[in-house]
This record gives structure tokens, C-alpha cells and sequence, in this order.
């Protein structure tokens, strides 16, 4: 037998915890064990209070030097869409769709399903690269097979040829 496997330390949890509760009843029959005074119980109740209370306040000057030292988070607001690219229909029945949105130097193409986050994005000069781009997505999501092409594209804002067409 071992050093490491005798003594106290070297049982379970369980089996401790019967030992300790047993002599704990033991002590208490035989009035050896300790009793508390309401005095000392309140002196003890105090210490406690004390030491919680100062971990508290260190926790919270933690929090504040934290805060501090952290930049703002400015939260993300999605840019609005100029046109709807495309609208492709998944065998699972959720609707994959490509936007156009005019963001600071140019414009984004971003695809995604309504659900979740955004899946793919890419910012390119003009419109007709913007409309490119996302045409060669579709071809790409199409030739994987999982998807069918429901509608022709929407257009939620008529473009600059359109607007001069319509007023013209």
C-alpha cells in the first residue's frame, strides 16, 4: 500500500462528509463541541459581512477601470437597399436574397438569408460592377442545385437611368 493511498484525504467525498457528520454528533452527545453565544455568532455574522462588502467594492472598481478603458461600441446599422439583385428559393423553403446598398465609396452587394446574418458581402465602385457581381453569385448559388429562381429581380428604388426615363 502506498503513502498516497491511506489516510483521510485519500477517500471520497462521501465517505468524509459520514466520518465528519458522524463525529460531529459524536462531540455534540458528549458535550465537547463548541456552542456558539448569540455574541460570538454576531461577531462572526460581522467579519463575514466585512469581508464580502470589501470584495464587492474592488469588483466594482474593477468594473469602472474596465469601463474606462473600453471604446464605445457604436452599434451597426445596415445600410439601406438600393435594389433587390435576386430572390432565390431554398429546398428547405427559406428565401435567399442578394441586395445593392450605397455605402460610403461606392456601392455593397450582400447576400444572406432573412434569419440570420449577413452571409457574404463586397463594396465596388458603381452600379453596373455592383450588378455584375451579384449576378455571378447567383450563377454560383444556382449551380449548386439546392436552389430554384422564384421571381425576377425587384427593384425597391428605381436607379438614375430609370429616375431620367420616368421624368422624362
Amino acid at each position: 500500500m502506498s503513502i498516497k493511498d491511506r489516510g483521510f484525504a485519500s477517500m471520497d467525498r462521501e465517505r468524509q462528509r459520514a466520518i465528519a457528520q458522524q463525529g460531529g454528533r459524536v462531540a455534540h452527545q458528549r458535550g465537547l463541541a463548541h456552542q456558539w453565544t448569540p455574541a460570538e455568532a454576531a461577531a462572526a455574522g460581522r467579519k463575514g459581512a466585512q469581508s464580502r462588502h470589501k470584495r464587492g467594492s474592488r469588483k466594482k472598481e474593477s468594473a469602472e477601470l474596465n469601463a474606462q478603458r473600453t471604446p464605445a461600441v457604436i452599434p451597426f446599422a445596415a445600410p439601406a437597399a438600393v435594389e433587390r439583385c435576386w430572390t432565390l428559393q431554398g429546398a428547405d423553403g427559406r428565401t435567399l436574397q442578394c441586395e445593392t446598398c450605397a455605402v460610403e465609396g461606392g456601392f455593397e452587394v450582400r447576400v444572406g438569408y432573412a434569419d440570420q446574418p449577413l452571409m457574404l458581402s463586397g463594396v465596388l465602385a458603381t452600379m453596373a460592377e455592383s450588378r455584375q457581381v451579384a449576378e455571378s453569385w447567383r450563377l454560383a448559388v444556382l449551380a449548386k442545385g439546392n436552389f430554384t429562381e422564384p421571381a425576377r429581380p425587384e427593384t425597391l428604388l428605381p436607379t438614375g437611368s430609370e429616375r431620367m426615363s420616368a421624368a422624362g
